[in-house]
């Protein structure tokens, strides 16, 4: 996942170099860091938690993955919500899974837990 990367700019220029010009399309999937329950996840919070974790807390928003994405020379042709698989289990995971699928559903796209983005290289 792009947000999990911490050279976004080098990642998307390795994408770019794989996709077709004419009609190579990339679809991705980045968390949101205007979701209301990453403003609890603050540097102070996140210190102690491992490397991976705190990257949860350098995640972009909706506004700031456009901008990344058409700086790095990629035109936007289309975006929405994500959803994470709603159930994975009967365990703490797949109930914080369908716990976000349910409050993705009625909270607009810029609050959404999960984007998605489907890219081309700009003509």
């Amino acid at each position: 996942m792009l947000d999990e990367v911490p050279d976004k700019a080098k990642f998307l220029e390795g994408i770019k170099a794989r996709l077709h010009p004419k009609h190579g399309i990339c679809y991705l999937a980045v968390r949101n860091r205007t979701f209301f329950i990453n403003h609890f996840k603050t540097s102070n919070t996140m210190a102690a938690r491992s490397a991976r974790a705190k990257m949860y807390s350098q995640d972009l928003t909706s506004t700031e993955w456009e901008s990344l994405l058409t700086t790095a020379g990629f035109e936007i042709c289309d975006f929405g919500k994500f959803y994470r698989p709603w159930f994975t289990g009967f365990n703490f995971f797949g109930l914080i899974n369908l716990s976000y699928k349910l409050i993705s559903m009625i909270i607009p796209r810029r609050y959404s837990y999960m984007l998605f983005y489907l890219i081309r290289i700009k003509k």
